[in-house]
């Protein structure tokens, strides 16, 4: 039987449909033939073999991550269906999806260490840095350094630091909390992650790659940190019409529990600021808590980990929130709200402060746009496409357009008709405080007919101004300016961005 696993992400990411592929061969009871892109354990993946299995549907079985529910019910389908072959497509990061893990210590086979062994009183800590850094995925948030510190404290093992050490503010900050740690970066994956399967006391990232050399170890005590998608409400079954994210596993006595509050990625400065603000930063649990919350995601709908700017804002602006939705009290931000906010005085969301502005049109809604310019970070690849970003009504934390490095970069709108001006609201770009700061010195411009441009208004301040937070910036005029094109230039050679540009006033 030939199993085939399409290939999604990473190592980690790989590795495990492939050890689920490999369960699933087992409980059929069949020799199978894997088609794998896993070159670090001397498979490979012929695409043109995946495509004619794909097209051979009478003898194939095809598995979405959701049908992924039970080994039992997966081979059920394979023998209902008499298939030859079956394909994977998805991730299928579920635990109970898996052998026992000496199945798998033969399947991949642990190499000599390569450093000096690791002592009965080193603590390895996994630190995963890179593209974390920038916090894109809200589900994949860095491990807060001062947790470190508080684990070394606790068990009072001489800390190891193992992986991504760059040269950055969080591997910084890990570092100056953790004097005279003793550090070995990354020497690649593979070496890295063999090194790791030699740990005695080991500190797992969050990540699949960490979880999985982890799992593969004989260490004797794995510190798990319930943070991001390994928290297995994060991506609970039917997120997405997936079959959810559940990495905890079951019965593992080596394993000790860390619960977060629930901290959503962002980039590192932004980031480290907040986690800092949180005391305590963690808490030990027991097995008995995460099973709990494993059997609860069976049944919840929705991810505690929603990045819509609603309740990411809400779960950073009030921590008892962030808390009690981590230890499923509350299964979203929105249901801690409805049900304990609201009474209690909290506010969900600033920009429902700002509904009012919507009881007269907004001018410049859905109407041509243009920019100076395109940039790699463009959400489109034409100035007027990027550029109409910041005027389809969708006010949020990112940017609705973004130039190229330059002189003067610029933003424009045209209204289509002649207008009185009374007020232009600008929302600034908040996913990253570093780049919001690019916004501190703006000329607003207006224009008629011919299109010379007339500036009315200039913005210069070391404070950036707000956005999706309740802040933009208002401008109001009394008596109106009279124009069509409304320009916004930044004063400074640097790259605009802004998240939206409204527009309120009087067609004439």
């Amino acid at each position: 039987m030939i199993f085939s696993l399409l290939p999604m992400g990473n190592v980690g990411n790989r590795m495990l449909v492939y050890m689920v592929a490999q369960a699933l061969a087992h409980k059929l009871g069949r020799a199978a033939v894997f088609n794998a892109d896993l070159p670090e354990w001397g498979l490979s993946f012929d695409q043109a073999l995946h495509r004619r299995l794909m097209a051979n549907r009478e003898h194939t079985c095809l598995f979405d991550d959701r049908d992924g529910t039970t080994l039992d019910e997966m081979a059920a389908r394979v023998r209902a269906k008499n298939a030859k072959s079956v394909v994977f497509r998805g991730f299928f990061q579920r635990h109970w999806l898996l052998r026992e893990v000496e199945f798998y210590r033969e399947l991949f086979p642990r190499q000599p260490l390569d450093v000096e062994t690791f002592a009965e009183d080193e603590l390895v800590i996994n630190i995963r840095a890179g593209e974390l850094l920038h916090g894109g995925t809200s589900w994949y948030p860095l491990v807060p350094p001062h947790f470190y510190q508080t684990l070394v404290n606790r068990t009072g093992l001489r800390p190891v630091l193992l992986g991504q050490l760059d040269n950055s503010l969080y591997v910084g900050e890990i570092m100056r909390l953790l004097p005279g740690a003793r550090l070995l970066p990354s020497a690649g994956p593979m070496v890295d992650f063999n090194r790791l399967r030699h740990a005695r006391h080991l500190c797992a990232a969050v990540s699949t790659f960490s979880w999985a050399a982890a799992w593969l170890s004989e260490a004797a005590q794995i510190h798990y940190p319930l943070l991001g998608f390994m928290h297995p409400l994060c991506m609970p079954r039917g997120w997405e019409k997936g079959g959810g994210v559940d990495l905890t596993p079951a019965g593992d006595e080596r394993y000790s529990y860390h619960l977060f509050p629930i901290l959503n990625a962002a980039p590192e400065l932004e980031y480290l600021q907040h986690a800092v603000s949180i005391s305590p930063i963690s808490v030990a649990v027991g097995a008995d808590v995460a099973a709990k919350l494993s059997a609860q995601a069976l049944q919840q709908e929705g991810n505690i980990n929603n990045t819509a700017g609603t309740s990411s804002w809400y779960l950073r602006r009030y921590p008892d929130a962030a808390w009690s939705v981590a230890m499923g009290q509350y299964g979203t931000a929105r249901a801690h709200y409805e049900q304990f906010g609201r009474q209690n005085g909290y506010e969900f969301w600033p920009m429902e402060r700002l509904a009012w502005r919507h009881n007269r049109p907004n001018l410049a809604y859905g109407k041509p746009a243009l920019q100076s310019s395109v940039s790699q970070w463009s959400n489109k690849p034409t100035p007027a496409q990027d550029a109409a970003g910041a005027v389809n009504g969708e006010v949020g934390m990112s940017q609705g357009f973004h130039t190229e490095l330059e002189d003067e970069p610029w933003w424009r709108v045209d209204l289509g008709m002649m207008c009185s001006i009374t007020e232009i609201w600008l929302f600034n770009r908040l996913d990253n405080v570093a780049v919001a700061k690019r916004a501190c010195k703006l000329a607003v411009e207006i224009a008629g007919k011919q299109a010379a441009y007339t500036e009315i208004c200039r913005y210069d301040s070391p404070q950036h101004f707000g956005g999706a937070d309740g802040e933009p910036l208002t401008i109001r005029f009394d008596p109106g300016k009279e124009g069509r094109f409304i320009r916004i230039r930044l004063l400074a050679r640097d790259y605009l961005h802004l998240n939206q540009v409204e527009v309120y006033g009087t067609p004439l």
